[in-house]
């Protein structure tokens, strides 16, 4: 599955290059770019940092250790074995997805050895880190060629974009997403809407917090609804400032077991904003 999904990725990619207009040769030069990337990061790591193959413990450890699980036959309901965040519950779905995808394309088979299938799964993520890159460009600047070129240059230099391609994490596909809705909220036909609903539920249930950034940003450029847009950014934003019993109440609902407890202190806030003390 996993040499299938790979081509079935560098097509949707070259449609995508092909689309780009101006800018083709400079998103083909950064993917290669992010591939070079992905290769160093992971040899460091594992040679250097003795991570095997390249794989941090914790968080992408058990994206690994599941995705193994899978591909040797792991039922869904037998995943909570291999690690608690497995455990069939809402908070957990996003972690059940990303371990399945990840089995489906490197271990469902294995390709010559897990190295190389996992190599197969980060290029993919490579080239979804680049298209992620090329919505967003082109969604602040879609007609002025020179200020897009600037926008996605910009966003591929960012160093945290290449790192989540090139590792075992969820959010290069959240970026992803984003940037997808980004793509589709500005088309006017119903079919549009529909997907752009349908994405900001997916990256929810991917991260939870991406409503944040999602639903104003739908409601303001989707809906054309900007007073409405600004006052639900304020909205969120203040609960997430003085609102941690609320998001706590709610987690609990959700059966999310983490606490929310940051402490609103206007004058550190700008104290560390003004005099960042980087020691």
């Amino acid at each position: 599955m996993g040499l299938f999904a790979l081509a079935i990725a560098f097509i949707l990619f070259a449609k995508r290059i092909k689309s780009s207009g101006e800018i083709k040769f400079l998103v083909i030069g950064g993917f290669f770019c992010y591939i070079l990337f992905a290769l160093i990061l992971n040899a460091y790591s594992e040679v250097m940092l003795g991570w095997e193959y390249g794989v941090p413990g914790a968080d992408m450890a058990a994206h690994l250790d599941g995705a193994i699980a899978i591909g040797n036959g792991t039922s869904i309901f037998d995943l909570y074995q291999v690690s608690s965040r497995f455990q069939l519950q809402f908070s957990n779905i996003g972690y059940i997805l990303y371990a399945y995808f990840l089995a489906i394309v490197s271990f469902m088979p294995v390709i010559f050895s897990i190295r190389f299938s996992l190599f197969i799964f980060y290029t993919i993520q490579c080239m979804v880190a680049i298209v992620a890159c090329l919505n967003i460009a082109e969604f602040v600047s879609s007609e002025r060629v020179k200020q897009k070129k600037v926008v996605f240059i910009m966003l591929i230099s960012c160093i945290a974009i290449p790192q989540m391609a090139a590792v075992l994490m969820r959010d290069i596909w959240v970026l992803f997403f984003i940037s997808l809705l980004m793509e589709k909220i500005n088309q006017e036909e119903r079919k549009n809407r529909i997907q752009c609903i349908a994405i900001i539920l997916l990256v929810a249930i991917l991260r939870s917090y991406s409503l944040v950034i999602t639903v104003p940003l739908y409601i303001f450029y989707g809906l054309k609804e900007k007073k409405i847009g600004i006052i639900s950014s304020a909205v969120i934003a203040a609960i997430f400032f003085v609102g941690a019993g609320i998001i706590n109440q709610l987690a609990a609902w959700m059966n999310i077991l983490w606490q929310y407890d940051f402490n609103f202190q206007i004058v550190d806030i700008l104290s560390f904003f003004f005099f960042t003390n980087i020691n």
